[in-house]
């Protein structure tokens, strides 16, 4: 029992630890355009001893799901922001290929092609998103469609996915889909041009999440200290 209790005990402070992981990972990402939401489920699982015997299960882990959820439009500076407020991504040009975000924080290269922030290409649905360096105001409006001078330039690419819980973070905002996930193209995805997409959560439910962990977390511990001094006080009575 002894065992037992300190495999439980180890098991609940190492799914604690991955929540805390969870809540400092989106507490830090609040203020990050594009942003997806984390979120803990912990469940139960059997030991190979309980498994065996047919009995509860007594341990704990932690799985970590994203949440791609539209978030909260924000006002922005940069006049070729773009935020969805539909489900979808950006498609951008990575090194080992595309990439999807809804970090709509774009810019224009010196050589004119629209970027992110991180000089990732974005991906166009039709025409070309490059402008001419010195051609003059570059605009971007609702639809996601470039122009300069009044003149139309291409419009970015939005593609959704059937499963996208299956997209494999390769940063905060930026995902990589498995080569048996295919994108389907948004022929007139939902957006606001000068804005960026926040999280709806915030600060406080960050803050909450985190107090919370530490809380049970600090249970877990002493009940791990229990049951390592009931183990000392049977040794020395035996």
């Amino acid at each position: 029992m002894t065992i037992d209790g300190n495999l439980a005990a180890a098991s609940a402070m190492a799914a604690l630890e991955k929540r805390l992981e969870v809540a400092t990972s989106n507490l830090a990402g609040v203020q990050k355009a594009g942003y997806q939401w984390r979120q803990a489920v912990t469940r139960t699982v059997s030991s190979t001893f309980e498994s065996e015997l047919g009995l509860p299960p007594s341990l704990v882990r932690t799985d970590v799901k994203t949440s791609f959820a539209p978030g909260m439009p924000v006002a922005n500076a940069n006049p070729l922001s773009l935020a969805l407020k539909s489900e979808g991504f950006f498609e951008v040009t990575g090194k080992d290929g595309p990439l999807y975000t809804r970090n709509g924080d774009f810019v224009v290269a010196t050589d004119g092609t629209l970027t992110t922030r991180q000089g990732f290409e974005v991906v166009a649905a039709s025409g070309r998103l490059k402008a001419d360096p010195s051609g003059g105001p570059v605009a971007m409006n609702a639809l996601g469609e470039l122009s300069q001078a009044g003149r139309a330039l291409g419009r970015v690419n939005v593609v959704t996915f059937d499963t996208p819980e299956r997209l494999e973070a390769v940063s905060d905002t930026m995902f990589r889909a498995p080569e048996s996930l295919r994108p389907d193209p948004v022929a007139a995805p939902e957006a606001v041009a000068g804005h960026l997409e926040r999280p709806v959560q915030g600060v406080i439910d960050g803050l909450i999440e985190m107090v919370s962990v530490q809380r049970a977390y600090e249970a877990a511990q002493r009940a791990a200290r229990a049951i390592d001094d009931a183990s000392m006080n049977r040794i020395r009575q035996s």
